[in-house]
Parts: structure tokens; C-alpha cells; sequence
């Protein structure tokens, strides 16, 4: 029996999972009041941004499942080599992207 439906429900996980993770994490951004922020960093909501991180977590895990999943279906050649190479790269500036969003509020305005 092929696996591949496990593979779709991993696909729908990692997109359920990360709009719903960055849905109830809904840090300030864009033209925030500094009161926006204040009422986001009190101590409660820690557990809600906790939440957000471990389904993000696993939506990663879901996207590295889909797309190993898919490495396999191409076949053992340079393709497969190339595609695994920049899946795993995107999902490093995904993950590194919602490390940002999650660590600072108002990311957009980070001066690098």
C-alpha cells in the first residue's frame, strides 16, 4: 500500500498547523501603539505563545515527513539531491523567519 495519503495529511497538517499557530500567537505588528505591546508581553500570554511555537514545531515535522516523502517518489538521482537540498533550506528560512516573528514584537521593524 503506498503511504502517500499519509504524506497529503501531512501537507494539510503543516498548513493547518502553521495558520492556526500564527493565528492565536497574533503578535503586534505593522503600525502597532506601544500599548499593544505592553498588553502583549504580560506574563500571560506565555503559554499562549508556547501553544503557538510546539504547533509550529510540528507543522516543521509535517513539512520534513511531505517532503522526504517526496524526495523518495523522485527517485535516487541529482534531482532527488537538489530538491532535498532547498526543501531543507526553505524550511530553515521558514523556521528562522518564525523565530523572529515569535521572538520580537513588531519584527517588521528589526534594523539589521
Amino acid at each position: 500500500m503506498s503511504k502517500s495519503w499519509f504524506a497529503g495529511l501531512c501537507a494539510i497538517a503543516f498548513a493547518v498547523l502553521t495558520f492556526v499557530g500564527a493565528l492565536i500567537d497574533s503578535g503586534p505588528g505593522g503600525s502597532y501603539k506601544a500599548s499593544d505591546v505592553a498588553d502583549y508581553l504580560k506574563s500571560g500570554h506565555r503559554p499562549v505563545v508556547f501553544v503557538a511555537f510546539y504547533m509550529a514545531l510540528l507543522g516543521i515535522a509535517a513539512l520534513f515527513v511531505l517532503l522526504a516523502w517526496l524526495r523518495k517518489t523522485i527517485g535516487d538521482t541529482t534531482q532527488s539531491s537538489v530538491f532535498w537540498a532547498l526543501s531543507v533550506v526553505g524550511a530553515g528560512v521558514f523556521i528562522a523567519g518564525w523565530a523572529l516573528h515569535a521572538d520580537r514584537p513588531g519584527g517588521d521593524r528589526i534594523r539589521l
